[in-house]
């Protein structure tokens, strides 16, 4: 492996395991120790002129110790050995006067990773600021072929980090990871009517980014497209979100059937393991093991491997995200996802090849086409919904003018029953993969 961090994965390995023998020391019956380095560099253009160009150098490094089932934390940026010794001492000292948790400590030897797997997740990238800057000129260069549209900033980064994480039961595991991104941000006038949109593409490996000057045109070409705005009547219509908005129906999944909500109860998604929540076409998998993918890991914060799994089979609810903390209080397995979900994609087995958006658009046939959410969106006790929104009127499959200013509103469990399709225009972002998802039907308010 290119090492471009202060030290390499024994180094870390050494770090943890000074710092465990310290917890032990000071009384710790179990301890968990992790420590991260990161390094990454931006260009930040607007207008042709430089804003900032920035380069980051940061480190970290966090102990948990229990004594019996009473736990405390501590964190710092100092790997000196008196720096180790203060942590596990404090540490140790907040534990003695925290009350007993019986579902705290350590995961299960037995749950631990054996073998972590190589996910080709890390390609290190560190060109020199003039090399950021040309590309962030690129983008901007994308943008100015759009005359009613004016750059509000174009960025180019490229960074790496790394993760070493042990425990006092022989873990003792590491990987590297890289993230290069280009985003560009539009503001597009006609008239009195101003439209800001914007757009990013990122990836392990800066080879395999989309060329900087399209970023800048696919921000620019959408902005402009919102500016033929006229108002639409309120009703109940059917919904097309397209596939960067249909993000946001998959990430309300994931929080639902998150641990901490669902051993406190405040989702209502609790009692529904075993019951359709989607249409019987409709399959939601989670796989933390797709080679280059942007959440793929080894193992998750605790040293647990998740596993490829299905969350919702033929529209069933049937998996949970579980760190062991959570599993323990819901007395279930622990499932991998101590810091959250894995990649996870939302498919329809009733999807075509040809199912791009002109033919999704050709499915709707007159409702709404939504391009960009706002507002803080669903209520998890309840599963409510509302958003503000805009995009597209459509009829009869043709997009007719842009909407600006409504807002969508139904019921989390209702909408994802109404789905009638899912795209083929796959879009990733993160963690979520999902093509345009086309709703039967939605309540629409126009201001």
């Amino acid at each position: 492996m290119n090492n471009l961090f202060p030290h390499d994965q024994a180094g870390l390995d050494a770090i943890t395991a000074a710092l465990l023998d310290a917890a032990r020391r000071h009384g710790a019956t179990d301890a968990v120790a992790s420590v991260s380095e990161n390094k990454g560099q931006t260009a930040h253009l607007r207008q042709g002129r430089i804003r900032a160009l920035s380069r980051e150098v940061s480190c970290g490094l966090s102990l948990a110790v229990y004594i019996g089932q009473r736990q405390g934390h501590t964190h710092s940026t100092d790997f000196t050995p008196d720096s180790l010794e203060e942590m596990a001492r404090a540490a140790c000292a907040i534990a003695q006067h925290t009350q007993e948790d019986p579902f705290a400590g350590l995961p299960d030897t037995d749950a631990l990773c054996k073998t972590p797997l190589d996910l080709d997740l890390y390609h290190p990238w560190e060109p020199d600021s003039e090399t950021l800057v040309t590309l962030a000129r690129q983008i901007e260069e994308g943008i100015a072929d759009w005359p009613e549209a004016a750059s509000d900033g174009a960025w180019a980064s490229a960074g790496q980090s790394q993760v070493r994480l042990a425990n006092s039961r022989g873990f003792s595991a590491g990987y590297a990871q890289s993230y290069h991104g280009f985003t560009a941000s539009v503001l597009a006038a006609r008239d009195d009517i101003r439209c800001r949109e914007f757009w990013h593409e990122g990836g392990r490996r800066q080879g395999e980014l989309p060329a900087a000057k399209q970023i800048g045109a696919q921000a620019a070409g959408r902005a402009i497209s919102l500016l033929d705005q006229r108002p639409i009547a309120s009703g109940e219509f059917p919904v097309l979100f397209d596939a960067r908005s249909a993000i946001s129906l998959l990430q309300h999944l994931c929080q639902a059937i998150s641990g901490r909500p669902l051993y406190m109860k405040t989702s209502f998604l609790g009692e529904r393991f075993g019951q359709p929540i989607f249409p019987e076409h409709i399959d939601v998998i989670e796989d933390p093991f797709i080679p280059g993918a942007l959440a793929s890991q080894p193992f998750d914060t605790e040293g647990i491997s998740a596993s490829r799994r299905v969350l919702v089979e033929s529209g069933v609810l049937r998996g949970a995200l579980l760190g062991q903390y959570s599993a323990r209080r819901l007395g279930l397995p622990v499932t991998g996802n101590a810091g959250g979900n894995t990649n996870v994609q939302i498919a329809s087995r009733l999807t075509r090849p040809d199912d791009d958006l002109a033919a999704m658009l050709r499915k709707l046939g007159t409702g709404l086409m939504v391009t960009n959410l706002s507002g803080e969106g669903a209520r998890l006790i309840n599963g409510d919904y509302s958003r503000a929104a805009r995009g597209f009127w459509v009829e009869r499959g043709e997009i007719r003018h842009a909407v600006d200013g409504v807002t969508i509103a139904g019921n989390l469990l209702e909408m994802w029953q109404s789905i009638a399709a899912i795209g083929a225009d796959t879009f990733v972002s993160g963690a979520f993969s999902t093509g345009s998802i086309l709703l039967s039907r939605m309540h629409v308010a126009s201001r």
